[in-house]
């Protein structure tokens, strides 16, 4: 798991970017624990929700992760920007992409979180979209 704030930044071919709905800052990473705690039903970071507990990450995603293999790369909404990914930047957040033969490709946008209700589901739809080549759609 890596994070990066270069504009210049390569990523090797395979990289996964998973772009939270939410801003940088511990102010707004404490706002949003908060919030997911207090009231879970109007929390709009599905990805953050099912990836994370109260404050961190879930031990199965941290396993995901670590035994993928791929080149994983994390910025919040207000950070992607930076992150020397030639995209256009979508209106809603979260949103996971993939390098694939040289080009960004969504994985999974936030209209695709609405459908997925854990945290396993959420890694076998990763799991599937990039085995079967899913990931046609170019950003």
């Amino acid at each position: 798991m890596q994070k990066s704030k270069s504009k210049n930044k390569e990523y090797p071919e395979g990289s996964l970017v998973f772009v939270w709905n939410a801003d940088a800052g511990m102010l707004n990473a404490v706002r949003d624990s908060l919030h997911k705690w207090i009231s879970p039903e109007t929390y709009s970071c599905r990805l953050c929700e099912l990836t994370h507990g109260f404050s961190s990450a879930k031990r199965a995603w941290k396993n995901f992760l670590e035994d993928f293999e791929r080149p994983a790369y994390f910025y919040y909404r207000d950070t992607l920007q930076n992150s020397g990914i030639p995209v256009s930047l979508p209106a809603k957040y979260p949103l996971v992409l993939e390098l694939y033969k040289g080009q960004w490709h969504a994985l999974l946008k936030a209209e695709n979180f609405e459908e997925i209700t854990t945290l396993e589901e959420l890694i076998g739809t990763l799991k599937t979209k990039i085995s079967d080549r899913g990931s046609d759609s170019e950003i």
